[in-house]
């Protein structure tokens, strides 16, 4: 199953990557614009988008890019947390 994503990090850019999967309906701006500034990440940093774009839920592969944001899929990155996040072994 295809799904948007938005893979955010710690305000340095660095560190754990906390990926947020929601639906084709929204747009990744809109994502972004609910999550961001929320004090949620390691001992309460700010979090920001690093990358977006596309990712199918079987296999855990990111791909594509967000249009409303400008980032792109970082699949280096993004794969390896996102495989985490779904419980898909390598």
């Amino acid at each position: 199953m295809k799904a948007k994503y938005i893979m955010f990090r710690d305000d340095d850019g660095h560190g754990i990557g906390y990926p947020v999967i929601f639906s084709e309906l929204m747009t990744h701006k809109e994502m972004a614009v609910a999550c961001s500034n929320k004090r949620w990440g390691v001992f309460g940093t700010e979090i920001v988008a690093v990358s977006a774009g596309f990712v199918n839920t079987a296999t855990g592969d990111c791909y594509g890019e967000s249009t409303s944001t400008g980032l792109k899929a970082n699949p280096d990155f993004d794969n390896v947390v996102m495989r985490q996040q779904l419980g898909i072994g390598e």
